[in-house]
């Protein structure tokens, strides 16, 4: 499912992405990627997957910048969703999820793949199923939770 993101949605994504990022190093927080992307462009396509995954619902997101730590980024059909984000082509892309998350901060995982302005859901995995031992793996950045894409569930 590919969400058209607009000019105008780009640059929102941009500006929250900028000042998220500012909040983040105003705290002293650090930076918690798995890749080796620029840490922006990471923010940054969070943010628009964010933003995507919303207006396919028709859910209002979340623009707030400043210090945001777990939890989940939107609430859609009262299910609070975690929205994960990648760049890697999709015959590389594997779902991951950082090992200290809590089975109960979200109910699942949304993940998305983005390209220039398109932000592609390719499905979603309940937080009790993905939030296991067996699904701990290591990618090359250190354990995460992953599952293979053919597990997550298609929209």
């Amino acid at each position: 499912m590919i969400v058209t993101m607009t000019e105008q949605e780009c640059k929102i994504a941009d500006y929250i992405a900028k000042h998220r990022m500012n909040a983040n190093v105003e705290a002293g927080i650090k930076d918690r990627q798995y890749g080796n992307q620029d840490p922006f462009q990471i923010e940054y396509d969070g943010v628009l997957s964010e933003i995507g995954v919303a207006k396919k619902f028709n859910v209002y997101p979340d623009f707030t910048v400043g210090v945001r730590k777990g939890g989940y980024d939107l609430l859609i059909r009262n299910m609070r969703v975690d929205v994960k984000s990648s760049r890697y082509p999709f015959e590389r892309f594997t779902p991951c999820v950082s090992i200290t998350k809590k089975v109960d901060a979200c109910d699942l995982y949304m993940f998305t793949l983005i390209d220039k302005n398109q932000v592609t859901i390719v499905g979603y995995i309940y937080s009790s199923d993905l939030i296991k031992p067996e699904n701990i793996g290591d990618l090359g950045h250190g354990k995460s939770y992953t599952v293979p894409v053919d597990k997550l569930t298609k929209i």
